[in-house]
């Protein structure tokens, strides 16, 4: 059998891994830098699509165009709301300030004939959002159809209705005026010009 023998003095050749290209380092970094930037992306869509769809103004939308008669009628039910991919890429915008703000309503819902477009605009004043406009486009159809009257009718139920019959509230305006026969005493001020006497 024979034997190697290391002679004094002499060291042996370190082994070195080969290393990796340039271009295969960052083809490596790139990838993972598109990855972070999906994942990210994804992440705030997310957020923002939840945050709209828990709105005031966007759930108002929704239950009208879910309880509208005209939509039910040239439709059919039962109206859904859109899928997640759907929702990520509605177009619906809500600012507010305080008490006071706007929302621009984009997105979609799903009927048995198909999607359905709906947009429209509210308006947070004093603390309360209202929604001022709302349309349909429903599927087959050019035109909008404007579910205003409905939204009108709905709010409505929350201002009393006038009745002809009842008679109007009285109200107590009282003056107090001095007794009969009490004289008044006016000064006027000397410089008034005089009417001459005839």
């Amino acid at each position: 059998m024979a034997t190697t023998t290391v002679k004094p003095g002499t060291t042996t050749p370190a082994v070195t891994p080969p290393k990796r290209s340039l271009w295969k380092r960052l083809l490596v970094r790139l990838v993972m830098l598109l990855l972070v930037a999906a994942v990210g992306g994804a992440g705030y869509l997310y957020y923002r699509s939840n945050r709209l769809i828990k709105s005031e103004p966007y759930q108002a939308a929704l239950k009208y165009v879910t309880e509208s008669k005209l939509v039910k009628q040239r439709v059919g039910e039962p109206l859904v709301a859109a899928g997640l991919l759907e929702n990520l890429r509605d177009g619906s915008n809500v600012t507010e300030d305080g008490k006071t703000g706007e929302a621009q309503l984009q997105f979609k819902m799903m009927s048995p004939k198909g999607p359905v477009e709906v947009s429209g605009r509210g308006r947070k004043f004093d603390d309360v959002w209202s929604i001022t406009e709302l349309a349909v486009k429903l599927p087959g159809e050019t035109e909008k159809l404007s579910l205003k009257s409905e939204v009108e009718v709905d709010t409505a139920k929350e201002t009393p209705k006038f009745d002809a019959t009842k008679p109007p509230e009285k109200v107590e305006t009282k003056i107090d005026l001095p007794p009969p026969g009490t004289d008044i005493k006016i000064d006027l001020p000397s410089d008034l010009p005089m009417v001459p006497e005839k």
